[in-house]
């Protein structure tokens, strides 16, 4: 076993300051797509992006096309980017830009963390809200600020330390079904991460210490699908509806419109989205935000093919799951505008 010493998350925040700018725009962020989830706010919140960061340029090409479709939707849907850094892995694999940032095995995390919190900082300062799956609990503290949308994923839902850190964590966080398709692991783990906890952890100076969390009155639930089969249709989200309500939690849910809900066909996240901006348009107002997985152009490429192929496929297309690609999500958009209108309404949540 090689042990390197890391830099503390302090130490580094302090290398790649947030501006107060982006510290408040990023609160900002936050606040809105509370407001969505409450109710308060009428209009559906999106997250849509690459399944996972690989490439600097690439990612911040995608972002400032995203800006601008972000502006001429905005009536309609809050945009947030998926900024996905960090990947978990059923069995081996490519763990995520933090890790591996050269694609090569290579490891380099100490590079990894500099990449990324560089890139979350110009992401928010085009004015692009950033969205992730947390997968460390240590890592977190290097880049948490700058994200304004949390996931606990399928994998780790379930994870006593997951559901602990999220309930430190002072951004809105969805809680994944489980691969099997359990909703009730998720909403569990929304229990827990709702309540105070506490736990051991290490502080943004890298010592060791207790924490003593207020808990997480953001979380909520994220419907993906399972490895059998879909789970948005009406039956099962107003089974988790009614399942939330008796727990006293907003019954006010995310559903991911890739992954099981796609069976795992990138191009069925079209007809799934499609479904459910009719189901939203029609009065199903407990479903409050989107997710896509859209790059730069369709499909993937293995993260470990040859370096040759790697440097000749690898810009703009997605190195994890296979992606919708840009011009298909832009029309994809501005096709469900005309069939979703926002409506204001109040709401009982108690967020």
């Amino acid at each position: 076993m090689k042990n390197f010493i890391l830099e503390s998350p302090q130490e580094t925040c302090a290398r790649y300051p947030i501006t107060s700018e982006l510290s408040s725009f990023v609160l900002k962020s936050r606040g809105t797509i509370a407001s969505i989830l409450r109710g308060f706010d009428p209009r559906t919140l999106l997250i849509v992006g690459p399944c996972s960061i690989h490439n600097i340029d690439s990612a911040l090409v995608y972002a400032e096309r995203l800006k601008k479709l972000s502006v001429d939707v905005k009536d309609h849907f809050f945009i947030v980017m998926r900024t996905y850094v960090e990947k978990a892995r059923t069995s081996l694999g490519w763990k995520g830009f933090l890790y591996d940032p050269h694609h090569d095995g290579s490891n380099d995390i100490v590079k990894g963390i500099a990449f990324t919190r560089q890139l979350l900082c110009q992401i928010n300062a085009l004015g692009i809200p950033c969205a992730t799956e947390f997968l460390e609990p240590v890592a977190t503290h290097y880049y948490s600020d700058l994200i304004s949308w949390g996931s606990i994923g399928a994998r780790t839902s379930s994870s006593q330390i997951h559901r602990q850190l999220a309930s430190m964590l002072d951004l809105p966080c969805g809680f994944k079904n489980t691969c099997d398709g359990n909703i009730t692991t998720a909403i569990q783990g929304m229990i827990v991460a709702k309540s105070p906890q506490t736990f051991f952890s290490v502080n943004r100076t890298g010592m060791l210490c207790k924490v003593e969390s207020k808990g997480n009155m953001l979380s909520h639930l994220v419907l993906r699908g399972s490895n059998a089969k879909t789970n948005y249709d009406p039956e099962t989200v107003n089974g988790a509806i009614q399942s939330l309500m008796r727990e006293k939690l907003c019954p006010n849910i995310i559903i991911d419109c890739s992954h099981g809900n796609s069976s795992n066909n990138h191009r069925n996240q079209i007809a799934v989205f499609d479904e459910l901006i009719d189901r939203i348009k029609g009065g199903e107002s407990r479903i409050k935000g989107l997710m896509l997985e859209s790059n730069l152009f369709e499909g993937n490429i293995h993260m470990y093919e040859s370096a040759s192929e790697r440097k000749k496929l690898s810009w703009g297309i997605s190195h994890t799951d296979p992606c919708i690609d840009w011009d298909t999500t832009a029309q994809l958009l501005f096709s469900s505008l005309e069939r979703i209108q926002p409506v204001s309404y109040s709401s009982s949540c108690n967020l």
